[in-house]
């Protein structure tokens, strides 16, 4: 029964029982039809620019390796250990 009564709601509330112009619908809709489309517009691949002949993501890809490259070699703690180690500390204070 609650089913039957629930399935027959309209699937749109009306801006009337809202104290809203029958126009505010039309206007929220045409608001949501434009931010759609321009998300959809945002997730379509980009050109770089005149002549440069490569997208936005291959520039982003080349910029991150060499990025890469540049990086120095990842940390062995036990090898930084042992030149800490080697190292002498800060001379002692005289009292």
């Amino acid at each position: 029964n609650y089913r039957n009564y629930i399935s027959r709601l309209p699937t749109v509330d009306s801006p009337l029982i809202f104290g809203l112009h029958t126009n505010a619908d039309l206007t929220y809709r045409q608001l949501d039809a434009g931010e759609m489309l321009m998300s959809l517009q945002e997730t379509l691949p980009k050109d770089a620019g005149v002549g440069t002949g490569k997208s936005v993501d291959e520039i982003v890809k080349e910029t991150a390796q060499g990025l890469l490259e540049r990086m120095p070699p990842d940390l062995v703690e036990s090898q930084f250990r042992i030149q800490v180690s080697k190292l002498r500390g800060p001379p002692p204070l005289a009292a």
